[in-house]
């Protein structure tokens, strides 16, 4: 085991909070921002508001089919230094190949686009092929009504996903 085998006041105020950063995160998704992410995407998933998922997977999000070799996710990961508030397309990893060759080559595509960039596109092996768009949580730290401006750089990148669609 890497870690301390004891609490520290950084941690103490974490767990102190917790709830609170859930409420947070469900806040700025659950409401207008999902009925646009079912009105792009065509479903979505029913809501986890729980620390569970956070532990378990380290990102917070909705998601949902968007079509039988593709899936799109939307919310928040804890995956880099900073957490982060992001899109992202994946292919499944058991595609047939000549699709998942069309799907990383649109992926390309997309990726080519600012703001966006791509995860293993490179290997038509890889099981997780991606494309995100995102932007670091410390962007909207000196916004006054942060929820407000997450949930409208939700809705840009919802609005933007659906034009890629057509």
């Amino acid at each position: 085991m890497a870690q301390s085998n004891q609490f520290t006041v950084t941690d103490v105020l974490t767990l102190s909070n917790m709830q609170k950063v859930v409420n947070l995160l469900y806040e700025t998704m659950w409401g207008d921002v999902k009925i646009k992410f079912k009105e792009v995407v065509g479903s979505v998933c029913t809501p986890i508001k729980s620390v569970e998922f956070l532990k378990d997977w380290g990102r917070y999000i909705m998601f949902a089919d968007m079509s039988k070799d593709v899936w799109c996710g939307l919310g928040y990961t804890m995956h880099t230094d900073y957490p982060t508030v992001m899109l992202y397309i994946k292919a499944k990893p058991n595609v047939e190949v000549n699709q998942r060759i069309k799907i990383i080559n649109a992926m390309k595509e997309i990726a080519s686009r600012p703001g966006w960039r791509g995860e293993n596109l490179d290997s038509i092996k890889e099981p997780d092929v991606c494309i995100i768009r995102e932007r670091s949580l410390r962007d909207f730290l000196s916004e006054g009504d942060q929820v407000s401006a997450i949930q409208l750089y939700f809705g840009e990148i919802l609005e933007e996903l659906s034009l890629i669609k057509q």
